[in-house]
């Protein structure tokens, strides 16, 4: 029998229809006993739900007025005050601090490895740490420095709750 005849006849039924149009009973297993839990999943998981806290949280923030005027008018969004929102923000910063101290913990080797070596042909990491590095100084220095434009969303922040006092 050649090669091509082992195959066909391999890949037929007895109604000489493809096997893969038949289906198979699935196994009937819980997920739980597939895989064991991942720590490494479950680090990173918790790192995008905690930015996404800081994101919204910093948004809401951004646009909340004074304490006194949030004091004053009984300010809330989504059912939670100006505290509340604080709050969120300073745990939720800090359990991504933890976290990403975690994280870089746990894929240490992994990030050495994008810098020491390339991850493909030609591409080597060490630029875009350069590149990372760059952005990173001339946000802080211009910040430090309150250049524009970077300025321009504290300004923006400062009108913003003055016009909660004026309006």
């Amino acid at each position: 029998m050649s090669t091509a005849t082992k195959l066909t006849a391999d890949t037929t039924t007895c109604d000489n229809k493809p096997s893969a149009t038949k289906k198979r009973p699935k196994a009937e297993t819980p997920s739980a006993a597939i895989r064991p839990f991942s720590l490494r999943g479950f680090t990173s998981i918790l790192l995008m739900l905690c930015l996404l806290m800081m994101l919204v949280s910093g948004v809401v923030l951004f646009a909340a007025p004074r304490g006194q005027v949030a004091n004053w008018t009984a300010w809330s969004v989504l059912s939670l005050g100006r505290h509340a929102w604080i709050g969120l923000h300073i745990n939720s910063s800090l359990l991504f601090v933890v976290v990403s101290v975690t994280h870089l913990a746990m894929n240490w080797s992994r990030l050495v490895g994008y810098l020491k070596k390339p991850a493909r042909p030609k591409i080597n990491m060490k630029r875009e740490l350069a590149a990372a590095l760059a952005v990173s100084c001339a946000v802080l220095a211009a910040t430090v420095s309150d250049l524009p434009p970077i300025s321009l969303p504290v300004e923006f922040r400062f009108e913003l709750r003055d016009s909660w006092e004026r309006g």
